[in-house]
């Protein structure tokens, strides 16, 4: 698995990249994604025409066209169109008593598509209240127009309101920092979590960097969920642990977090190697150490 660092930077990270969860395209996501973007560009269209019948439903129309946007953009994810580019929040950082390494910090992306759909679902919903009470024509379709239908809407459009500001409370703050010495778990405290702190790991007192894969079922089929797990020969610190570490392994939720996972797993077991070869990484900018191969080779998976 190991092997020399080519001279050039530009390939050194795919040098380094080995395959353990496949990224493969999805064909019933990618049908889905096309159905959704059809009746989001219908959305935006009806908005732009005036046919909403006010500026209220026009809005309330373009509300619903961004939601639906969102939820085709989340379809492309679903799809396999993940981890074009590399985050900005993977970049370098220094600690005095650790000196200077590289941070992964969690990814956004995923909380922010879902804050925007619930923005959009809000305008839309508030916006058929609106046109309700001044008496325009209905966003509702004909047989949606009970007094009683606007109440759920009203419903929904609190709901939806009040869940913008939950989910960045919930957003993750659980970060990854490497350096020559010592690997650094971070997680900032926020209201909803039991802990919070830094677990630090000694490279000399981590066992094994295993992979394992979390399964979710849902009715579209299973989705896999690559996690990371430090397996270590002496007890996990009590302090900053969450509830699915245990005392003989720190696990990462990779998929959660602003690298594409086998780009995390591969530099992880190369820095295990050694004190030299961590250093040898860490020479190298993060864009460079974290850049998987071409996406459309991780769509098709290798020839032959």
């Amino acid at each position: 698995m190991s092997g020399p660092i080519p001279n050039s930077e530009s390939s050194a990270g795919v040098a380094i990249w080995r395959e353990t969860w496949p990224q493969r395209l999805n064909l019933l996501w990618l049908a889905m994604s096309v159905f959704m973007a059809f009746w989001g560009v219908v959305a935006f269209v009806f908005a732009l025409s005036g046919d909403a019948g006010s500026v209220a439903g026009s809005i309330g129309a373009a509300g619903g066209g961004a939601m639906i946007l969102v939820c085709l953009w989340i379809g492309v994810q679903m799809a396999g169109f993940r981890w074009v580019r590399l985050s900005r929040r993977v970049t370098t950082c220094v600690r005095d008593e650790y000196g200077s390494g590289v941070r992964v910090g969690p990814g956004a992306l995923g909380v922010n598509l879902i804050t925007v759909m619930m923005l959009g679902c809000a305008v839309f919903f508030t916006c058929v209240l609106l046109v309700w009470h001044w008496g325009y024509e209905s966003l509702l379709p004909e047989s949606r127009v009970g007094v009683h239908h606007y109440v759920i809407s009203a419903f929904f459009a609190v709901v939806t309101i009040g869940l913008v500001p939950l989910l960045s409370m919930l957003r993750s703050t659980l970060g990854l920092e490497l350096y020559s010495e010592v690997v650094v778990r971070t997680t900032k405290r926020s209201l909803f979590a039991r802990t919070a702190g830094d677990i630090v790991l000694s490279w000399a007192s981590i066992l094994d960097v295993a992979d394992e894969v979390k399964l979710i079922h849902h009715k579209m089929g299973t989705t896999k969920t690559p996690l990371i797990r430090l397996m270590t020969h002496s007890s996990v610190p009590q302090e900053g642990r969450f509830r699915w570490d245990t005392d003989d392994y720190v696990e990462l939720p990779v998929g959660a977090m602003a690298v594409e996972p086998n780009a995390l797993l591969s530099v992880l077991r190369e820095m295990h190697q050694s004190e030299a070869r961590r250093r040898e990484l860490l020479s190298l900018s993060p864009r460079t150490l974290f850049s998987p191969p071409p996406l459309r080779k991780r769509l098709w998976g290798p020839k032959g």
